[in-house]
């Protein structure tokens, strides 16, 4: 009688779930900086944090659905160099419900808020070309965040051919870069800051910005072989409330550099689709699309000053919207049973892309360029040997150049992007026996890519050597292969035993250049999960 005097209660009163996760990781890390260029300075890289989130959903009938989500994430990095640390906190939470109306048409909605607290001291190594044993404390960065939005939408089937959605969201979003800058003496003592840092500056730094949307869009089947889509976007973006409260410390009178009254940044965007997608045979089916897009400046790129390596990044305040348009076309085939192939071409135009753009051999600043374009192709191919047994593969060349680079940066014509190389592949073999285990092998191909925007800074010579590439290798970052694998098994319904390995063979590649900068090691990590409940 148990179960169904449940059942009863459930359908009078809806139906309760609940839900919570969490996780924690914490590593001492590794260094960072190529051991040839390493020195006293240097140390790990090690990261600390944690993170739990819980839902809880609840169905008064079945056709309402609703949730409450929420989550708290914190993390403390020590970012190789001695005394150099940041720290992060974020709450979130969020709400929903979808509901179907009577007319068999479904609306949705939720809202959510976030709060982000950071922090971050950058450390300026006073020889770094030499020693790297004399550091100091440049700024000291407290960034408060806090955000709000929400969407609404409607879905409705029209008979057999089409299915129409319509909706709109928006998003308001504050922040602050709450900065002291020291004086720039070097410090007496060797191996760190050991004496106490004089500071020159207060800088406040931020604003505020909004954007709302509205949409729509329609899934046309006209055929049984042939599926539309339109739809498009309107977008009104506006950034407000921009300041640079800069003072100096020694006199308590703003510094040339301040002000109250930074520009207000406004713009509408409209952003029409159109795709379609023709299914030939059972087993070839090709697709294409003319899409248009458009993003707003980050609050980071338009108010706050950052380092990495040896370059400061400065904001712009003055930074106007991407606008993209591009298309692609595909083919989808399948020639022999357990066997899949896709293959993709795109072209895509940006319209002022906000770069990095070297000012100097020590800064950068945001700026809108003119235009770029990123083309290429991009392949997949998946075999099914045997039902537990899988291989794939996936290549992508592209190639993505400035066309244009505006009035200041004409230079820049025919660059490349930073960090984007035109080659990247990946090959996968998977086995999985509920009964045994899941293996994986993975292997990670990528190639040269440019570290900055001009394409000139390179690894010096000793270091390629030292790490086995070529000397004479140039500008730019060589390209390296990396090979991960992963084993699970599972012990009953609640326990799963798992062990990997992520760069299998410990190969040395590079991120970043000024200083040398290398990726993750050979990390070897194992552990046990355990599922509560059903």
């Amino acid at each position: 009688s148990t179960p169904k005097a449940d059942l009863f209660a459930a359908d009078r009163w809806g139906r309760l779930g609940a839900a919570i996760e969490a996780s924690a990781f914490d590593t001492k890390g590794f260094p960072i900086v190529a051991a040839r260029e390493r020195g006293p300075i240097d140390n790990n890289a090690d990261v600390e944090y944690a993170n739990v989130t819980g839902k809880v959903e609840f169905d008064p009938s079945d056709r309402v659905h609703t949730f409450l989500r929420a989550s708290r994430f914190s993390e403390n990095r020590t970012n190789a160099k001695v005394g150099e640390v940041n720290s992060t906190t974020w709450q979130a939470a969020s709400a929903g419900v979808q509901a179907q109306l009577p007319d068999s048409s479904t609306v949705s909605a939720h809202v959510f808020g976030d709060r982000q607290r950071s922090a971050f001291n950058f450390l300026a190594v006073t020889n770094a070309a030499t020693t790297r044993n004399v550091v100091r404390l440049a700024t000291d960065q407290r960034v408060p965040t806090n955000g709000i939005g929400g969407m609404a939408q409607w879905t409705k089937v029209f008979g057999t051919r089409h299915v129409v959605s319509a909706g709109t969201d928006y998003r308001w979003v504050d922040g602050d870069s709450e900065e002291d800058a020291y004086v720039a003496a070097v410090p007496t003592a060797i191996t760190g800051v050991t004496q106490a840092a004089t500071k020159s500056l207060r800088r406040i730094s931020g604003g505020t910005q909004r954007s709302v949307g509205a949409f729509v869009s329609d899934i046309i089947t006209p055929t049984s072989n042939l599926v539309l889509t339109l739809s498009a976007r309107i977008d009104r973006w506006k950034n407000y409330d921009g300041h640079n409260l800069e003072t100096s410390v020694a006199t308590g009178q703003p510094t040339a550099n301040y002000r109250d009254d930074l520009p207000v940044v406004t713009d509408t965007v409209v952003s029409p689709r159109v795709a379609a997608l023709y299914h030939f045979t059972d087993s070839v089916t090709a697709w294409g699309a003319f899409n248009t897009g458009f993003r707003a400046p980050t609050l980071t790129e338009l108010y706050r000053q950052f380092s990495v390596g040896a370059v400061t990044t400065r904001p712009n305040a003055e930074l106007g919207p991407e606008r993209l348009t591009g298309g692609e076309f595909g083919l989808n085939v399948a020639p022999v049973r357990n066997l899949t192939a896709r293959f993709t071409l795109f072209d895509n135009r940006v319209k002022n892309p906000v770069s990095n753009v070297t000012l100097s051999a020590t800064l950068a600043q945001k700026q809108n360029l003119g235009r770029t374009r990123i083309r290429g192709v991009q392949s997949d191919v998946e075999y099914r040997i045997t039902p537990t047994l899988r291989v794939s593969g996936a290549y992508i060349y592209n190639e993505a150049t400035v066309t244009d680079g505006g009035a200041a940066n004409a230079a820049l014509v025919g660059k490349y992007l930073a960090q984007v190389p035109k080659h990247r592949g990946s090959l996968q073999v998977f086995w999985a026996d509920p009964r045994i285990a899941t293996l994986a092998l993975s292997v990670q191909m990528q190639g040269m890519q440019y570290n900055d925007d001009q394409n000139v800074q390179s690894i010096p010579a000793a270091t390629l050597t030292e790490a086995g590439y070529d000397a004479d290798f140039g500008a730019g970052l060589p390209g390296y292969t990396a090979v991960d694998v992963t084993a699970a098994r599972a012990i009953g319904r609640m326990f799963e035993v798992f062990i990997g390995a992520q760069n299998v063979f410990d190969t040395e590649y590079f991120v970043q250049t000024n200083p040398s900068t290398i990726g993750t090691p050979r990390l070897v990590h194992g552990g046990l999960r355990v599922r509560f409940g059903r």
